[in-house]
């Protein structure tokens, strides 16, 4: 009887080790890519049903408020109409349903979660960064963190990004549906939101992008296979052939 607890005292530990070492940061960073994926669905759900009841109460400068974050920076201050209706040039007299006290004050507490909820967001991506630049250098550098994050996220971990080609890695996040019949196959997937290609004429985006992956795809090379902190090097390089990119400007297409 004490023999067989201890051997399987000992097989529960090695079933422990085992699941630990399973572990890598690469986890870390997937759960807290899902986590500001879910903060960011939360957020739009909350502002939907935040704002359908503004406008039910104030229409008038609903329809000048639809977009989220001018929505957000005049309702900063809101209190009533009279509050914000100089603002957007109204008048307080308004078509709109007069709402209790109550109601408008769960209109303010909608919008102050809105808020917290932005403010947790970006806590999340600053953790984000700070990961990705210690961890991974050379790839920060040339995507950023979260663009990073999220391939990462994807692929599964930062080793199997090491060794897809950057053709795959260009087109990592692009919805499954442009490979139906008779779709084109797609030129950037996540890549198409880093700063680079967002600074390009739109004739340039696709060939930018091919040129970003294909930096990535050494950074990421760098930073799994030799260790080397060769940032600099890569973001000159990168930024040089983004330029001349541009210059030519040649159509994608």
């Amino acid at each position: 009887q004490y023999l067989f607890s201890m051997n399987n005292e000992d097989f529960i530990n090695r079933a422990r080790k085992s699941v630990k070492e399973r572990w890598t940061v690469d986890t870390i960073i997937k759960k807290l890519i899902e986590m500001l994926d879910q903060s960011s669905k939360a957020e739009n759900i909350l502002f939907k049903a935040v704002y359908d009841l503004f406008f039910l109460y104030y229409p008038e400068a609903g329809t000048k408020l639809e977009e989220k974050d001018k929505f957000m920076e005049i309702m900063e201050g809101f209190s009533n109409r009279n509050s914000i209706k100089d603002n957007l040039d109204l008048s307080e007299d308004s078509m709109g349903y007069d709402l209790d006290k109550e109601d408008i004050e769960i209109i303010k507490n909608g919008v102050k979660e809105i808020m917290n909820m932005r403010s947790f967001k970006e806590s999340i991506e600053r953790r984000i960064n700070e990961i990705i630049k210690e961890k991974y250098p050379n790839t920060y550098t040339v995507l950023g963190g979260v663009i990073t994050a999220r391939l990462i996220s994807i692929a599964g971990s930062i080793q199997k990004l090491a060794i897809m080609p950057s053709s795959k890695i260009q087109i990592l996040g692009t919805e499954n549906t442009v490979f139906l019949r008779g779709k084109k196959t797609p030129k950037y997937g996540v890549i198409f939101k880093t700063k680079l290609v967002q600074s390009v004429d739109d004739n340039v985006k696709g060939k930018t992008a091919k040129i970003v992956a294909g930096y990535a795809s050494l950074a990421i090379k760098t930073d799994v296979f030799s260790k080397e902190d060769k940032s600099k090097d890569l973001l000159r390089k990168l930024e040089e052939e983004v330029k001349r990119a541009r210059g030519n400007g040649k159509s994608d297409r």
